[in-house]
């Protein structure tokens, strides 16, 4: 996350103790709010060339009116790119150029910076033009019956119960009957068994990192540290056990549902598909994952409420 960025295009920066920013001083230079004597003398930035620049949070303190400016800017360009990033005027033509071009639709929810190929890769905050944007707690922008295999990995724990399935049913609005979903998610159950006095080579090793990483000093209880970090730490809002996940699946009108290893499907189009294992080693994943598919029946079911 970017530390400051101002939104007047763009004069490059790079702090010595801080990630990148970026600053256009130049028009308030010319309108003489700035001296140019004081940019020039300011410390705490380099550009590229190793000149001094001013450090930007310090210096714009010096002069209420452009913090003012400057704070508007910012929220009105943020606003702004909410709106772009949101219209459909934005993600409509990427939509459809997709389903012209794609016999077999496979629609990924929350990709990221993931992208699979031959996929409509979605994602709330696009990292580029070639994700469409997608609030998964709202209606997407699909018509009903339109795709054949929809994934998402690690996103629904990120949703509340109700918004996780609502989630669920609206995969199940846009898949054609015989279409199926593949979700991979934490596994709650996996957390509770830490409790086990006889772990297992893999769940001390798991316990061992989350330690390492996130708790360094020496712990007593440390199946109570590595639970607490994993289910706050994230951002996590929901974790299912196996039971849960299959039974909220059921209600959104799926049926066949079956668990598979990271990876692993019977599926051509659903094999393979995970990246969370190249974050944290397969082996971790393969112990706090789990995945489980469904099949939109032929004759639809009706979702439960």
């Amino acid at each position: 996350m970017q530390f400051y960025a101002a939104p007047f295009a763009s004069h490059a920066l790079t702090c010595r103790q801080s990630k990148p920013h970026t600053l256009n001083l130049y028009t308030h230079l010319a309108k003489g709010v700035i001296s140019r004597h004081a940019v020039d003398a300011a410390p705490g930035f380099e550009d590229s060339s190793g000149n001094a620049m001013p450090d930007v949070k310090q210096f714009l303190k010096q002069f209420p009116p452009l913090v003012s400016l400057v704070r508007a800017t910012r929220a009105w360009d943020q606003q702004r790119r909410q709106r772009r990033r949101r219209s459909p005027a934005m993600y409509g033509p990427l939509i459809r150029d997709y389903l012209q071009s794609h016999a077999l639709r496979k629609l990924q929810i929350g990709s990221g910076p993931h992208a699979l190929p031959g996929w409509l890769n979605t994602d709330y905050e696009p990292v580029n033009d070639e994700f469409a944007f997608l609030d998964a707690t709202r209606r997407f922008p699909l018509e009903d019956q339109t795709f054949d295999r929809v994934f998402n990995e690690h996103i629904i724990e990120h949703l509340s119960y109700g918004d996780g399935t609502f989630m669920l049913r609206e995969c199940h609005r846009v898949l054609k009957p015989g279409g199926r979903i593949r979700i991979a998610t934490p596994n709650l159950k996996k957390f509770v068994d830490l409790y086990t006095p006889d772990k297992t080579e893999l769940q001390r090793r798991y316990m061992q990192t989350a330690i390492e990483q996130f708790y360094p000093e020496p712990k007593t209880n440390t199946e109570c540290f590595v639970i607490n970090n994993f289910l706050h730490l994230w951002g996590h809002l929901f974790v299912y056990d196996p039971p849960t996940l299959r039974d909220a699946l059921e209600r959104a009108g799926f049926t066949n549902v079956t668990e598979h290893a990271p990876g692993i499907s019977e599926d051509d189009h659903l094999r393979g598909l995970e990246s969370h294992g190249k974050q944290i080693g397969d082996d971790l994943n393969n112990f706090e994952t789990m995945v489980l598919e469904a099949t939109r029946p032929q004759t639809s079911n009706s979702a439960s409420p």
